[in-house]
């Protein structure tokens, strides 16, 4: 009687060692199914990792605003939208070794300016009193009139320096660099050629800020005598 009950489960112990088996087959399989989806996850977070900080450089080493700062030397600082300085650029190789001990990159624009301004590349200008010109370059509006009224309020009261502000134009970047020229020279240029027809770009790349300032002062009076004539010969 014993031997035929235990006879009887003995196809339901096979039944269960078959079942242990089975589950166990099934779990070895989907191992390496959760540890592929674990790695894809890891990789997939990687990526966008890489991504987003891919996108901060970019982001952070692209230049939208351009302080040109002109005294007889030139140096044009590019700034990103942090309002830091990425690079700066000489125009004058006598001023490379001045500049190149004031670790300008990555300082707020302001604190370049300054560094700049209180540096040896303001020795270059010869004149008692420097003339120095800032103009500032920017995609947007808003951005181009909060650095020039930060640069205003901050150097306009200043006596022992003549400086002047102006708004420059993005679009003349490129020929101002083509003709070897900073934004702020070439912008200058560009008025003074407004008022005398004479001046050539080799003149103006070659004379220095205050002399071209002093020429256009002269030319001044003598366009609006020019205006005058005109309309009494009209």
């Amino acid at each position: 009687m014993k031997n035929k009950i235990q006879d009887a489960f003995e196809p339901i112990r096979a039944e269960d060692s078959l079942k242990r088996k089975t589950i166990a087959e099934i779990s070895a399989k989907k191992r390496p199914v959760k540890g592929v989806f674990r790695r894809s996850v890891v990789l997939a977070m990687l990526l966008l990792l890489a991504v987003v900080s891919f996108g901060g450089y970019r982001v952070y080493y692209t230049p939208v605003d351009v302080i040109s700062i002109d005294i007889n030397p030139s140096v044009e600082l590019n700034i990103n939208r942090f309002e830091r300085v990425i690079s700066w650029k000489s125009f004058v190789p006598e001023s490379e070794d001045a500049l190149s001990g004031l670790s300008l990159k990555h300082r707020n624009y302001e604190d370049a300016v300054s560094q700049v301004l209180q540096s040896s590349f303001i020795l270059l200008e010869s004149t008692e009193v420097p003339y120095v010109r800032l103009t500032v370059a920017s995609g947007s509006s808003q951005r181009r009139q909060r650095i020039l009224t930060s640069l205003e309020e901050t150097y306009l009261p200043i006596s022992s320096m003549l400086v002047e502000c102006r708004e420059g134009a993005m679009e003349n970047l490129g020929e101002a660099h083509r003709h070897g020229m900073s934004l702020g020279r070439y912008s200058t240029y560009l008025e003074l050629s407004g008022t005398d027809q004479e001046v050539t770009i080799e003149e103006a790349r070659e004379m220095r800020m205050l002399e071209i300032r002093e020429r256009m002062q002269k030319m001044g009076p003598r366009r609006q005598d020019d205006r005058q004539q005109r309309k009494r010969g009209q």
